[in-house]
């Protein structure tokens, strides 16, 4: 009798939940940057000293994302695969998002409240910090590895949309809202987000045991991992904030093009991952985003420059997750995600301690350690090619 072997299939509605779920994560970062210097004020902190709890909690993020991605590759339990840190991450998060700006209202300067405050704050980025990987390594569990860009273009889409509350126009509703009231709207769709994501598991998942060579994955993977996790975020980071330097009256604008470019490109460029290969389109997207970078400081062509940028960032954002989750075995990926998250949370830490001090960017050192970084990030990938464990997904129980 021959053994028919079926192929395994993406279970897209709770990936869909996921990419819901990565908004919700992206607006409570938006709402909570925004709003933290004018509630650092309100206590008597100087605004400028938010670079410095962003840094603080970025430290903190660098072993807290590899931690609990690796402690949720053991969990198994009535919750779900991975379940416990991401309910507990998110209760925690969506009750810290209505308690700051409230306890402005009972302090003062001079008490001993607003210390409480601080506490709370980097409390509140600790439980964001851990449920992200736990929540994002699911995307293994849920998708077949060849499915895994076009998943994670997807995330991307919706996260590209939930960052255009950044832009201007948008950052003067979202202050006109006021802070207990975007606080409350961001807490209540993360649980909204969360809960859609619980109930969309249709199926369980049997994902593989982790075996002896699994608890311990190869250490240059997992350095690999994280280099490239910091480096591209550097990129992304000096990306973003030399665009306002060159684009000046135009920033608006330029920022405007650069988010456009990625919500019209990241589904097509997912679907052209799956034929191309994840690591060769990062690949292609690290060159553009280089090219770009590199046009941006030249008068008159700043919008080719940022066309070029916005490719290139959903070229290199459809496969960051992919990339993380190929480098581990499968039964390992909260490791390999939470140490690319470490790795990019490092590259926001070193920046906001520059900015702490520098308080402004300088144009030229910072075009030149945006192209070292998007350099190292290149070859990373290219010695991760021969690294690549080959895997997926297996049937789920019906």
């Amino acid at each position: 009798m021959q053994t028919v072997v079926e192929t395994p299939k993406t279970d897209w509605q709770p990936v869909l939940a996921m990419a819901l779920m990565q908004g919700a994560i992206v607006l409570c970062w938006i709402v909570y940057r925004m709003y933290l210097p004018d509630l650092l004020g309100q206590f008597g902190f100087p605004k400028d000293s938010a670079v410095v709890i962003l840094a603080i909690e970025g430290f903190l993020a660098v072993l807290i994302e590899p931690l609990f991605g690796s402690l949720s590759d053991r969990q198994k339990t009535l919750w779900g695969l991975k379940g416990p840190f991401v309910t507990i991450g998110v209760l925690l998060s969506a009750g810290l998002l209505i308690i700051l700006p409230s306890i402005v209202l009972l302090g003062n300067p001079d008490s001993l409240i607003r210390w409480l405050f601080i506490a709370l704050v980097i409390l509140w980025a600790m439980a964001m910090a851990m449920f992200r990987s736990p929540m994002l390594a699911r995307l293994g569990e849920f998708a077949c590895q060849r499915d895994w860009p076009y998943a994670a273009s997807v995330l991307t889409l919706v996260g590209t949309l939930a960052g255009t509350l950044a832009l201007p126009a948008s950052k003067q509703v979202v202050k006109g809202l006021g802070a207990g009231s975007a606080f409350a709207i961001s807490s209540i769709i993360l649980l909204l987000s969360a809960t859609l994501l619980n109930r969309s598991q249709t199926t369980q998942v049997r994902l593989p045991d982790i075996t002896a060579d699994d608890r311990q994955p190869a250490a240059r993977n997992l350095f690999l991992v994280a280099l490239t996790g910091c480096t591209i975020t550097m990129g992304v980071i000096l990306t973003q904030q030399l665009i306002g330097l060159v684009g000046k009256e135009q920033t608006p604008m330029l920022m405007t093009l650069f988010l456009a470019v990625q919500l019209i490109t990241v589904l097509p460029i997912g679907l052209a991952a799956k034929r191309w290969g994840n690591l060769q389109t990062m690949l292609g997207g690290l060159i553009v985003l280089a090219i770009g970078f590199l046009l941006l400081v030249l008068p008159g062509i700043h919008a080719v420059a940022v066309l070029l940028l916005g490719v290139g960032m959903s070229c290199v954002g459809v496969g960051t997750i992919p990339f993380a989750l190929s480098m581990v075995p499968l039964s390992r990926g909260g490791l390999g995600i939470g140490f690319y998250f470490g790795g990019a949370a490092l590259a926001g830490a070193l920046f906001n301690v520059f900015m702490s001090v520098a308080r402004q960017l300088p144009l030229i050192p910072g075009w030149v350690v945006g192209l070292v970084s998007l350099a190292i990030a290149m070859v990373a990938l290219w010695i991760g090619r021969s690294m690549v464990v080959k895997q997926d997904l297996p049937l789920p129980n019906t």
